[in-house]
C-alpha cells in the first residue's frame, strides 16, 4: 500500500506530498488522496519517465524551448536539458485547489538553481506562500516574540542581527522566541512562529562573548568550510549535511544558557527594524515609513526574490486568465502594510548585533508610544 506524507502547515494549510517536505508532518495512508476538496497543494516526486509519457499528450501549446501547456487540464509543463540531465517540473491548477506541483526525481538531488528555474526548495516554499496568500497570510523576513508586552516582530536586512537579538531576549524572563527569521502574518496583526533550534555560528559567537565560548578565529575557520561543503553540497547532496553542523549551533549544546523558545500565535504590538549604526539610537517611526522599510527587507529576501521572479507562475498567468499572478504580489504587499497599522514601529541602530536586545528593553520600559 503506498503511503503519503500529509502536513498542516501551520494550520493554515493542508499539504500533500510523497516525502517529507517540513520536520513536522503525520504519516497517512492513500486514502487521504480521496479528500481532494480538503487538501490544498500535492507535492510529488516522480521518475522522468512519467513525464516523457505525460508531454506526449496531443492536445499542447508551446512556450519557446522549455514550456508546454495543456489547457485542457490547466497544467504548464517546464523541461530543461542540463549537463546532460533532463529536469521537469509540472504545475496543475494554481489558481484553485487543489494545486499540483509534480516534480522529477532528478531535480530533487541536482540541487542546484537552473538559468530559468530556481533550485527545488525555492519552488515548493513559492508554492506554499502562494497558497497561503489565497487565505489571506503571508510570509514575512522577520524574528517573533511573546512577551508580557504583547507581541515582538523584529525585522533587518540579513546579517544585522534578528537572531542574536532573538536568543538574547529569550532568556529574559516573561519573553518566548517564536521565530528568528520567517514568520506568518495577517492583516489584523497576527504572526506564528514555528520555533527553532538552531542558530548561525556568527550569532552564537555575538551573543556568547561574555563567557568567550566561541573564539573569534575558530568562528572564521569553521565558518570558511563550512561554506566551501554549502557550494560543493550543490553538486554532491552529503557535504550539505556536514555544512549545517559546521555553519550552525544547536542550543541545546550550548552550556549556561536558558532558552524559551517554541511555537505559537502572537498579536504583534511593537515592530523594532533594525540597522547598523556608528551610536545607539531608538527612533520611533510614522507607520508610512515603517511600511516602507518592511516592504523593502522582504523584497531584498532572497525567499520573496524568488516567488517575485517565479517563471513558473509568470507563464502559467501569461496563459490562463484566471491566474492573475500580480495581485498576489500586490496583496503580499497590502497584508505587510496593514500588519505595520496594528504596530508601534521603531528604528533601532547600534554598533554589534548583541545591542540591540537592551535597546528593545529599553524602549519597551520606557513605555515610549507613537502619537
Amino acid at each position: 500500500m503506498v503511503k503519503y506524507y500529509c502536513t498542516n502547515y501551520l494550520n493554515v494549510l493542508k499539504i500533500v506530498s510523497n516525502f517529507p517536505i517540513t520536520e513536522n508532518y503525520i504519516l497517512s495512508e492513500n486514502s487521504v488522496i480521496e479528500q481532494n476538496g480538503q487538501v490544498d497543494l500535492f507535492i510529488f516526486i516522480h521518475k522522468n519517465s512519467f513525464f516523457k509519457s505525460y508531454i506526449n499528450k496531443m492536445n499542447k501549446i508551446k512556450l519557446g524551448k522549455e514550456y508546454l501547456a495543456f489547457p485542457d487540464e490547466k497544467a504548464l509543463c517546464f523541461k530543461k536539458n542540463y549537463l546532460g540531465v533532463n529536469f521537469y517540473i509540472c504545475a496543475k491548477n494554481i489558481d484553485g485547489n487543489p494545486t499540483e506541483l509534480l516534480i522529477s526525481s532528478s531535480f530533487r538531488y541536482a540541487r542546484i538553481p537552473l538559468r530559468d528555474l530556481p533550485c527545488m526548495g525555492h519552488i515548493i516554499s513559492s508554492f506554499v506562500l502562494l497558497k497561503l496568500l489565497s487565505k489571506n497570510f503571508t510570509i514575512s523576513h522577520m524574528a517573533l516574540l511573546d512577551s508580557r508586552y504583547g507581541g515582538i516582530a523584529i525585522s533587518a536586512y540579513p546579517d544585522v542581527g534578528k537572531t542574536t537579538t532573538t536568543v538574547l531576549l529569550s532568556q529574559k524572563e516573561e519573553f518566548k522566541a517564536l521565530a528568528d527569521d520567517l514568520a506568518i502574518l495577517d492583516s489584523n496583526g497576527n504572526c506564528y512562529g514555528d520555533s527553532f533550534s538552531h542558530i548561525n555560528i556568527w550569532a552564537a559567537a555575538e551573543y556568547a562573548l561574555a563567557k568567550e565560548y566561541f573564539k573569534t578565529s575558530f568562528v572564521k575557520v569553521r565558518s570558511k568550510i563550512g561554506e566551501v561543503c554549502r557550494l560543493f553540497g550543490y553538486i554532491f547532496p552529503p557535504l550539505s549535511a556536514i555544512a549545517f553542523k559546521l555553519l550552525n549551533v544547536d542550543l541545546a549544546k550550548i552550556p549556561g544558557h536558558n532558552f524559551n523558545i517554541g511555537r505559537g500565535w502572537t498579536r504583534v504590538k511593537y515592530l523594532f527594524i533594525l540597522e547598523e549604526g556608528s551610536k545607539k539610537e531608538i527612533i520611533p517611526l510614522d507607520r508610512e515609513e515603517a511600511k516602507r522599510k518592511l516592504l523593502n527587507i522582504n523584497r531584498k529576501e532572497h525567499f520573496m526574490f524568488y516567488f517575485d521572479n517565479n517563471p513558473l507562475f509568470l507563464a502559467y498567468s501569461y496563459l490562463y486568465k484566471d491566474f492573475d499572478f500580480f495581485s498576489y504580489l500586490h496583496k503580499r504587499d497590502v497584508i505587510l502594510s496593514n500588519f505595520v497599522e496594528y504596530t508601534e514601529p521603531f528604528l533601532l541602530r547600534a554598533k554589534r548585533p548583541y545591542e540591540f536586545a537592551n535597546l528593545i528593553l529599553e524602549s519597551l520600559n520606557t513605555g515610549i508610544t507613537l502619537k
